[in-house]
């Protein structure tokens, strides 16, 4: 069983831990003129960037095949969130553990968002540093199709950088590492999350 620990980000710690994701990208010298929020975990941290920065803000909704089952049954949350936190946390890690025994596999998902309209702005306002900003990244394979569709429909100089609060395996069993993140190998309880009222006390 995965011995990762477990953070959780509520709404208080979340504008700190974003705001420890852009020290990070900033430091490196880069500053994106645009950030690209793939929902809903990740266009919610998106929206705690510091709107002086003057980035401007897309949402991506990227659904994974999985998260949609879990929502779609009825009771699941609620039922996640009145179980005991040792209890919550073991089922997370096991669906860590069930995730890296299966491997990185291609994202089967449906891509609802306009990425192309997102492009078309991109190319309309003469931006050329973007930054595609999830939540979580686990096998990779959502960050990894959002990037690919996003790269295929702007131009070869416009620069797209990665950013995640969390990475929960090594970059060899995910599709993609992301350029920053701010917890690495560690699995991220969000306010949104459905077992987030399991946290400890």
């Amino acid at each position: 069983m995965s011995s990762k620990p477990i953070v959780t980000v509520g709404e208080n710690e979340l504008t700190h831990v974003v705001g420890q994701l852009v020290d990070k990208i900033l430091r490196d010298g880069f500053e994106p003129q645009a950030v690209v929020g793939i929902a809903t975990g990740g266009a919610i941290a998106a929206r705690q960037i510091d709107p002086a920065l003057g980035w401007v803000l897309f949402v991506c909704t990227l659904r994974r095949p999985s998260t949609g089952l879990k929502t779609g049954l009825p009771g699941v949350s609620a039922a996640l969130r009145r179980v005991p936190s040792p209890v919550a946390d073991l089922l997370r890690r096991a669906e860590d553990r069930l995730g890296e025994l299966m491997g990185p596999r291609p994202s089967v998902v449906n891509l609802e968002a306009p990425l192309r309209e997102t492009a078309e702005v991109v190319r309309s306002k003469g931006l050329t540093r973007i930054l595609v900003m999830d939540d979580a990244v686990d096998s990779g394979a959502t960050l990894a199709r959002v990037v690919h569709d996003l790269r295929s429909m702007l131009p070869d100089d416009v620069e797209v950088r990665t950013a995640a609060i969390c990475q929960t395996r090594e970059s060899g069993r995910s599709m993609i590492a992301p350029d920053y993140v701010v917890f690495e190998r560690t699995l991220c309880r969000f306010h949104w999350s459905l077992d987030y009222r399991a946290r400890p006390q």
